[in-house]
């Protein structure tokens, strides 16, 4: 169906659930055809391990995710060095990755909050002590997609701490 094409009300009824009130989550094939999936969760990921400030979540198979904000809680150890956030969201290959880097140095002895959300401002210094980052809009990764979040300046990987939570929707194909 052309975009901007009227549709009558059987093809609205087909994007509502097999229960005639919840819709359906929406996404297109690699051909660009339009695909509806019978339902969507909303899910909470999280890596809370200490002394460990490179971390990564993988979409399993059978599974699409649906991004809608990420939260990250970065404290840096005394160890001299400015610190960069960089978050990765790799939806298939390395050449299609998407990179989201702060573009704010992280000081040595200093904590953090980071937030990305589709749509928000790319900011230019922390307001206290936070930041937030875009993501893309709509930000989708599909079966063994993966987002990787670390400090690209690599300064104490193995002794910083980096608390994470990914809060999506997960649609089962």
């Amino acid at each position: 169906m052309a975009a901007g094409t009227a549709r009558l009300p059987t093809q609205h009824a087909s994007l509502i659930g097999e229960d005639g009130t919840t819709p359906r989550a929406i996404g297109c094939t690699t051909s660009g055809a339009l695909h509806t999936y019978p339902h969507g969760t909303l899910e909470l990921e999280q890596d809370n391990t200490f002394d460990d400030s490179l971390k990564s979540f993988s979409v399993p198979a059978g599974e699409v995710w649906i991004i809608h904000w990420i939260t990250i809680n970065f404290s840096s150890t005394a160890t001299a060095g400015n610190r960069l956030l960089r978050v990765t969201l790799q939806p298939l290959t390395s050449i299609s990755d998407v990179f989201i880097e702060s573009g704010v140095n992280h000081p040595a002895s200093t904590v953090i909050n980071y937030t990305l959300f589709p749509g928000a401002p790319k900011e230019t210094a922390f307001v206290n002590s936070a930041l937030l980052l875009p993501l893309p809009t709509p930000c989708i990764l599909p079966p063994a997609g993966l987002i990787s979040i670390l400090d690209s300046a690599s300064i104490a990987v193995a002794a910083d701490d980096m608390l994470v939570a990914v809060y999506h929707s997960t649609i089962l194909i």
